[in-house]
């Protein structure tokens, strides 16, 4: 009788486990379609790289509600002005939004997703949005890869220090 017991109770334990499975894959597939895991650019078509210029995206899926985002944007020779963003935003429809104040001014960044494409507006100066001299986001990225990004876009975030938690 006792082994019946314990045999109904794994029974019960893996149904459980298969259901929480086949849940977050349901809740993973209601995802808008017009979000897309991948790395966008504008003002370039080639991938990141060290010695690149332009705009990159990069955005995964964090949980059923929100995206990992990682911006960089490179200008080039002779500001050489950076712009960084590295946030796990909540996800609105096909949508997301990236707000914080500094230097006594507010940015927002908002993002729309659209098929192979993310359309970037910038609210908020530069200094606003902790980027370099005269550096904004905004513009229309095209998907240039589908596969999970590696979220390696800026090297100063991968040095040796501590990192601070995602927004």
């Amino acid at each position: 009788m006792h082994l019946s017991v314990w045999t109904s109770l794994v029974f019960q334990l893996l149904i459980t486990m298969v259901g929480s499975t086949r849940l977050a894959a349901a809740q993973a597939s209601r995802l808008p379609v017009t979000v897309a895991t991948g790395t966008y650019a504008a003002g370039t078509t080639r991938l990141p790289s060290a010695d690149g210029d332009g705009c990159w995206l990069e955005v995964a899926p964090f949980a059923v509600d929100s995206l990992r985002v990682q911006i960089l944007c490179r200008y080039p020779a002779p500001g050489h002005h950076l712009g960084v963003v590295d946030a796990r935003l909540p996800l609105r429809g096909d949508s997301v939004v990236y707000e914080r104040s500094f230097a006594g001014g507010a940015c927002r960044i908002f993002i729309r997703f659209a098929g192979a494409r993310a359309h970037v507006a910038q609210e908020g100066s530069d200094r606003a949005c902790g980027f370099g001299a005269s550096v904004d986001v905004s513009g229309t990225y095209r998907r240039l890869a589908k596969r999970r990004p590696s979220f390696d876009l800026a090297p100063i975030e991968r040095s040796s220090a501590p990192r601070p938690p995602l927004e």
